[in-house]
């Protein structure tokens, strides 16, 4: 937010930026951390803050913002595998969910379109880029962030099962920890025992061999 406010004193915003919100990763059931719902919560905020800022500036009318998921491979999700979280929002974003495949190739080859880059490789070339997703009237009402209703000061309590794993994990910086097991553990902590780990299916292989004799 220091950041922006020099650039906005200066002119000066750069074309491209790259944020890291690093709260998603959270610390397990670790005693006396945030919770996985106290991080997720403080990581959302973050968002809210950094997309109300812009849209109350000049710079609103010239900026997309695009959010996706840290370590979207990191585990199953619990409705489908192949399903993550992407955000486009800017004053031109098409209001609403839309159901179409993407994946960050296609964020990426987007990016690269709108700054007039050429591909850096295969995969963004043949990418789908976003255009669908935009419409050509922009919308420059500014954002207002909500306050999220899930305590940003809620701790996990110690001695649990959970807790007493969580304990046996580096969480020194991200990845560190094995991410099954974290996974095991938030989904615990969220969802609750009782609910089937959505565990990973495993599928065959078809394997197509072309060439000579």
């Amino acid at each position: 937010m220091r950041d922006f406010a020099r650039y906005l004193e200066t002119n000066s915003l750069p074309e491209l930026e790259i944020l890291h919100l690093p709260s998603d990763h959270t610390s397990g059931a670790r005693a006396g951390k945030p919770t996985p719902r106290s991080y997720m919560a403080d990581n959302d905020f973050a968002l809210a803050r950094i997309v109300s800022a812009i849209s109350h500036s000049r710079y609103w009318r010239d900026t997309v913002i695009f959010v996706v998921e840290d370590d979207a491979q990191d585990g199953p999700d619990h409705v489908d595998s192949h399903r993550s979280v992407m955000f486009a929002i800017s004053a031109y974003s098409r209001k609403g969910l839309h159901h179409r495949f993407t994946n960050t190739t296609d964020v990426v080859a987007t990016i690269e379109q709108i700054l007039g880059l050429t591909p850096m490789s295969t995969f963004d070339t043949f990418a789908r880029p976003l255009a669908d997703v935009f419409q050509m009237k922009p919308d420059l009402t500014p954002y207002d962030p909500i306050l999220p209703a899930i305590s940003m000061h809620e701790m996990n309590p110690d001695k649990t099962p959970a807790a007493k794993k969580s304990a046996l994990l580096d969480f020194s910086k991200p990845d560190a920890a094995d991410e099954s097991e974290v996974n095991r553990i938030l989904w615990s902590v969220v969802k609750g025992d009782d609910v089937p780990y959505p565990e990973a299916q495993p599928t065959s292989t078809l394997m197509w061999l072309f060439g000579g004799r």
